[in-house]
């Protein structure tokens, strides 16, 4: 059992810019192709030479000259990736690590000015790399209601100063930022959505920091110590008082809501933070949080991965697993990556190599292991030596039963984790995620409309 998703409204807006509209079709031959076939079967005064170029050159964007042995598509001739689009961590979820080193051969279909679209030779998937995103989604926030530390809400809606109040006081304070809520009244409502226009100041997050910390690391972001506005989304729940902060990040000119804070992370879809802190409310009750809502989100590059296996499928778009924390349970993110399509539902295909992934279960696995070969050195010391254990009250050092008890559970995690791998790629699984989008929708095209969504696996 798992705790229901507490953010219904996975994005599923169309492209706010619709400049920037694409279709990343593998599969060039297939328009234009048609395109030249009619236009020279319509055209019966063509000779013989004529013909030859529309039905060979003009139709088709892949070349091949098998005199000088050159592979060009549309005229642009084969090199390697840039190494900052093959630094980004969603090319070597796809691609692999070693495909990230050691680079892959592409072609570029288009460059604009706020994207570079390129062809991966002989693997049906697209890169685009998107630019920094210029536009200010905190002013397009459709929220007008001012919060006012509680003093904006209704009558009905004192149970959100309750909930809220507490951890606004506790990370924002009196900081530089703005909490508005819908015309919508809350006062029957369990769940409530609040909107916060935050302003922080940015800092370099390096890959080990986001690895322990859990959090996404944007590249080609702000200069270190800049001044950023950030638009936050927070979800308050009314019983259990449960506070759910996420961050609204864009991601190939589309936003998503990833999970930022929590305020319980024992009734939580993603674990934001290994360490939790426990934290005594003013009623007396305890809690677990985990994450930091105060991190800002710099305008930061994004890559966009595509690919087209085949004409019943049609083009997917791969959605990194960062940006479906908190609205995904967490079980699902380790074991699956998830494609959409083009009608904005998803398909979480099984990762067989679950190694590939430095997921949380294998963190722990490993742990599990690291302390299971230091009890069985400490045993073969105990045992070779005749010491007798004695459990030692205040001491740091394990005795000989912890020793054993660590080994013990340490062999059963990885006896487990041995089983689900075998089980796994023996009898593979999809997840099937259908989403059921609300009737109104996003005029101001950044992500602001809903949807529930139905989650079904299927083999």
């Amino acid at each position: 059992n798992h705790n229901p998703n507490p953010n219904p409204n996975h994005n599923h807006n169309p492209n706010p810019n619709p400049n920037h509209n694409h279709n990343p079709n593998p599969n060039p031959k297939v328009g234009g192709l048609d395109s030249a076939l009619e236009r020279v079967n319509h055209d019966l005064h063509l000779n013989y030479e004529e013909w030859l170029r529309a039905t060979t050159t003009e139709a088709v964007d892949t070349e091949i000259n098998v005199q000088l042995g050159e592979y060009t598509l549309k005229k642009h001739p084969m090199h390697l990736l840039e190494p900052e689009v093959t630094a980004h961590p969603a090319f070597s979820s796809i691609f692999g690590a070693a495909a990230a080193e050691r680079g892959v051969q592409c072609a570029e279909v288009k460059h604009t000015t706020m994207r570079r679209w390129y062809r991966i030779v002989g693997r049906r998937h697209d890169c685009l790399y998107w630019a920094p995103d210029t536009r200010n989604i905190v002013e397009a926030c459709p929220y007008q209601r001012d919060y006012g530390a509680g003093h904006g809400l209704k009558k009905g809606e004192a149970w959100i100063r309750d909930v809220f109040e507490f951890w606004r006081r506790t990370y924002f304070g009196d900081s530089d930022m703005t909490v508005l809520l819908p015309r919508q009244d809350y006062s029957q409502s369990k769940i409530a959505k609040l909107m916060v226009k935050f302003v922080g100041v940015a800092h370099d997050v390096t890959r080990d920091e986001a690895k322990r910390k859990r959090i996404i690391r944007f590249l080609g972001s702000s200069e270190s110590g800049t001044r950023v506005e950030s638009l936050k989304e927070v979800v308050v729940f009314r019983e259990p008082p449960v506070v759910h902060v996420y961050d609204v990040v864009e991601h190939g000119r589309r936003f998503y809501r990833t999970l930022a804070f929590t305020s319980d992370a024992r009734i939580c879809l993603h674990d934001p933070q290994a360490d939790h802190q426990p934290v005594m409310r003013p009623d007396g009750s305890c809690t677990f949080r985990g994450g930091d809502p105060t991190m800002p989100v710099p305008p930061h590059t994004s890559l966009q991965i595509t690919r087209n296996l085949n004409v019943n499928v049609g083009v997917e778009t791969y959605i990194p697993s960062d940006y479906l924390r908190g609205v995904i349970p967490a079980a699902l993110l380790e074991q699956y990556e998830f494609w959409q399509d083009d009608e904005d539902n998803l398909t979480g295909y099984l990762i067989v190599d679950l190694g590939v992934k430095k997921s949380k279960s294998d963190a722990l696995l490993k742990e599990a292991a690291r302390k299971a070969e230091e009890s069985h050195q400490r045993l073969r010391r105990m045992q070779e030596s005749d010491y007798e254990p004695v459990r030692m009250s205040g001491s740091n050092e394990m005795d000989y039963e912890a020793a054993a008890a660590v080994t013990a559970i340490a062999q059963a995690a990885a006896a487990q984790e041995a089983e689900r791998r075998a089980a796994s790629i023996k009898d593979p699984t999809m997840l099937r995620i259908q989403l059921h989008k609300d009737k109104d929708e996003d005029p101001s095209g950044f992500g602001f409309s809903s949807a529930m969504a139905t989650v079904k696996q299927v083999p």
